[in-house]
């Protein structure tokens, strides 16, 4: 369903040039944490994700995560 969200972190994080451990401080969650959302081992929650996302400068695209479950539900 989301197994794209772990390499996505992964692959901004490397293309900043950043270790998981300066991630990890910056985002405020733990190193062991970053490693198991990138290799897919956790699922990450939705304010985890927006943490390390921040911290990482990008923002979560609410429509492309809600779009990853296959939902076809359009708010009016």
């Amino acid at each position: 369903m989301t197994n794209w969200i772990g390499p996505t972190i992964r692959k901004i994080r490397e293309e900043k040039q950043m270790s998981m451990f300066e991630l990890s401080v910056i985002a405020g969650v733990s190193e062991s944490t970053i490693q198991k959302i990138e290799t897919n081992i956790v699922r990450c929650r939705v304010d985890i994700l927006e943490t390390i996302l921040n911290a990482l400068g990008h923002e979560i695209d609410v429509m492309c995560i809600e779009g990853s479950h296959g939902s076809s539900k359009t708010q009016h």
